[in-house]
């Protein structure tokens, strides 16, 4: 829920939770806890400490709480979904480097196996 600060021709405009809890919460519903490990959550974390967490506007006209209202909360949810997609960002770039590295392994052990199978074979048609 978004809460709201008036204070002259400023509105500032906030969530009555921390992003941390809310963009750990979604990211768990959407990709499940296993995905969301030490690593990754670190990153995550470390990322949204450095964005801000509110949105503030000023009106230069007489103080229009229903404008500033408004405009206030556009900053907020625009600042909110940017972390959010930077936040899938960083779950993907994480999981897709730990399959780059599976597949490596996984070829060269398939490679090993088959030059194992290539030598059982030159073996068994008496090419040693």
């Amino acid at each position: 829920m978004i809460k709201y600060r008036i204070e002259g021709n400023t509105t500032i405009a906030y969530f009555d939770i921390s992003w941390k809890q809310a963009i750990l919460h979604t990211l768990e519903v959407q990709y499940g806890k296993h995905c969301i490990n030490k690593v990754v959550k670190a990153e995550i974390l470390y990322y949204l400490a450095s964005q801000p967490q509110n949105a503030k506007v000023v009106c230069k006209e007489k103080p229009c709480e229903l404008i500033g209202k408004e405009m206030a909360k556009t900053k907020l949810l625009k600042r909110y979904y940017n972390a959010l997609k930077h936040c899938h960002w960083i779950i993907y770039n994480y999981h897709n480097n730990k399959l780059k590295e599976v597949n490596a392994v996984f070829c060269k052990h398939l490679d090993k196996i088959t030059t194992k199978i290539d030598d059982y074979v030159d073996t068994l048609e008496g090419r040693f």
